[in-house]
C-alpha cells in the first residue's frame, strides 16, 4: 500500500467509524422506531376517536364523562322548568321525605315524622332537605346512613340526634339534605 494513502486513511478512520455508526442508527430507527411511532399514533386517534383523553398534548375534541359519573349526574338532575315547578309545589320535598322514609323502613325503622324541610334555591340547583324522626336499634340506623353513603343520589346527613332508650329501641332525629341539579341548554 502506498504510505501516504495509508497516512490518509488512519487520519480519516474517525469520519469512516462515525459514519458507519450513522448508518446503523438510521437503520435501527427506521426498522423499529418508525413503526413503533407509526402505532402509537394510530392508538391516539382511536382513542381520541372513543372520546378517551390520552395524550394531554392532543385533548379530544369533546371530552366525554365516565358511566358512572354520567349516571349519578342524571340521577341527581333534571329540566330546569321541572325543578323550578315540583320545588315551587312542594313535590321535591314531599318526595325526598318519601324516599327516606322507604330507605328507612327497608332497615327495620319505624318512621314516626317524616316532614319536607326548607328548600335553597340556586341558579344551577337546588337543595332538599327532609326531618326524620325514627325509633329502631342503632344498628338497623348505621344499615340507614350506609344505604344514603351507597345510593346513588347526593345525600347529606347534616345533623342527627341519638335518644338511647331501656328497651333497645332507640329514637332518632334526623335532618337530611339531596342535591339536585337542573339542567338547561341540550341535555333537558
Amino acid at each position: 500500500m502506498d504510505p501516504i494513502l495509508a497516512v490518509q486513511v488512519r487520519r480519516l478512520w474517525p469520519v469512516v467509524l462515525a459514519a458507519l455508526v450513522g448508518a446503523v442508527f438510521t437503520l435501527v430507527h427506521a426498522a423499529v422506531f418508525v413503526p413503533q411511532a407509526a402505532r402509537y399514533r394510530t392508538a391516539i386517534a382511536h382513542a381520541n376517536a372513543l372520546g378517551l383523553m390520552v395524550d394531554p398534548a392532543h385533548p379530544a375534541q369533546k371530552q366525554m364523562l365516565p358511566v358512572k359519573v354520567f349516571n349519578v349526574v342524571m340521577t341527581n338532575s333534571m329540566p330546569a322548568a321541572e325543578a323550578d315547578a315540583r320545588s315551587q309545589s312542594g313535590t321535591l320535598g314531599a318526595e325526598t321525605a318519601q324516599e327516606l322514609s322507604n330507605l328507612a323502613n327497608g332497615r327495620g325503622l319505624e318512621i314516626m315524622v317524616a316532614e319536607p324541610g326548607v328548600m335553597s334555591q340556586q341558579p344551577g340547583s337546588i337543595e332538599v332537605r327532609a326531618h326524620l324522626h325514627l325509633r329502631g336499634t342503632y344498628g338497623a340506623f348505621l344499615a340507614f346512613v350506609d344505604d344514603l353513603a351507597h345510593s346513588d343520589r347526593l345525600w347529606a346527613l347534616e345533623r342527627f340526634t341519638i335518644v338511647p332508650s331501656a328497651n333497645g329501641h332507640d329514637d332518632f332525629d334526623v335532618y337530611v339534605a339531596s342535591g339536585m341539579l337542573k339542567r338547561t341548554g341540550g341535555g333537558s
